[in-house]
């Protein structure tokens, strides 16, 4: 069996719109819309938001994502690119919680039209 998990990037200091990624949209945190897509798509075992922010890893907890640590403020800043970030949760997972991972499957925080169904054709074509 393949250990997939989905890694949400949310950081807090956003430049544009504060607090975007739990801000109210369609009557939920921006953020929940991409959590339950994650949750419920088949194949992928664990969801973990990436944040700095405690106030969006609280969001994100009680939306069912688990948030298993803070990002560093080194990968917190508008410039970081995408790849550490993804590197750090993989190593955390990896040596601080004993978890091997197969495969990471990134989902944005800012794409919440996105369907189960898009996540599930991905890591099927990836697969």
């Amino acid at each position: 069996m393949t250990r997939t998990v989905a890694v949400i990037p949310a950081r807090g200091g956003s430049q544009s719109i504060p607090d975007k990624n739990i801000r109210d949209f369609a009557g939920r945190p921006l953020i929940a819309w991409t959590i339950e897509k994650g949750l419920a798509a088949k194949g992928v075992e664990r969801v973990i938001v990436s944040t700095d922010s405690e106030r969006i890893a609280a969001v994100a907890r009680s939306e069912g994502a688990e948030v298993p640590f803070l990002r560093p403020a080194s990968l917190s800043n508008a410039d970081t690119a995408i790849e550490p970030v993804l590197r750090h949760a993989y190593e955390w997972l990896s040596d601080t919680d004993g978890y091997r991972v197969d495969s990471l499957v990134l989902l944005f925080p800012t794409n919440p039209l996105r369907e189960v169904r898009h996540i599930e054709e991905a890591l099927k074509l990836f697969h």
